[in-house]
């Protein structure tokens, strides 16, 4: 979304950073927080050894990956 919008994207794994960011443009957004804010672990800890995640855990994860998704897919125009 930023990128569709010529605005600079932050280096960051940091949802919490980017969705005010994101809000600026498009605040349906707001919507996705609780997805993202359930997701801002995934972004690194669980990349390396050491971390893991319950399996009910991990769909949950997965869950909120496909909601996102579709929803920023959708915004996008994308199939």
């Amino acid at each position: 979304v930023l990128q569709e919008h010529s605005q600079r994207i932050p280096k960051t794994h940091h949802f919490a950073e980017l969705l005010p960011l994101v809000l600026k443009i498009d605040p349906t957004f707001e919507l996705l927080r609780a997805d993202l804010n359930m997701l801002e672990d995934y972004g690194v800890d669980f990349r390396y050894p050491g971390a893991s995640a319950t399996k009910d855990d991990a769909k949950s994860a997965y869950r909120a990956a496909h909601t996102v998704r579709l929803f920023a897919r959708q915004k996008l125009g994308l199939p």
